[in-house]
């Protein structure tokens, strides 16, 4: 996997970003009820399928569903997200990945892949991007 082409960013902005295939087992609809609970906060939603419309209906004021967005745009939202979101039990999890490397913060279940491929260490990315 190549990451190479994603950057890091210090300055966040005031959303929360998943992105992924809008099927009933990636579970975004479990992350846009949360989201429901707490209107204070701001959730961007990325990607298409079939659970697309359904998915729009119980969406908040404060959830925008975007649908397929392409990869220029998608590294943008993950690297300026205040913190990226998954909820889905999987093998391995690239976009996770892909969001570590911008440096932005992850919410996700311990469980499956994720236990391998989320670094859980604090990283001092001032450091980081100087060296």
């Amino acid at each position: 996997m190549d990451i190479s082409s994603f950057d890091i960013t210090l300055k966040k902005e005031n959303y929360y970003f998943t992105v992924s295939r809008l099927v009933a087992y990636k579970k975004t609809e479990q992350i846009i009820k949360a989201f429901a609970k707490l209107p204070h906060l701001k959730l961007v939603v990325a990607g298409d399928g079939p659970n697309r419309g359904k998915l729009k209906d119980i969406a908040t004021s404060n959830v925008k569903i975007l649908g397929y967005i392409p990869t220029d745009v998608l590294k943008e939202k993950i690297k300026n997200a205040k913190a990226f979101i998954a909820n889905a039990n999987e093998d391995f999890g690239i976009t996770v990945v892909e969001a570590q490397a911008c440096g932005t913060p992850i919410i996700v279940p311990c469980m499956g892949g994720y236990k391998e491929t989320v670094n859980e260490k604090r990283v001092n990315f001032r450091k980081t991007i100087n060296n």
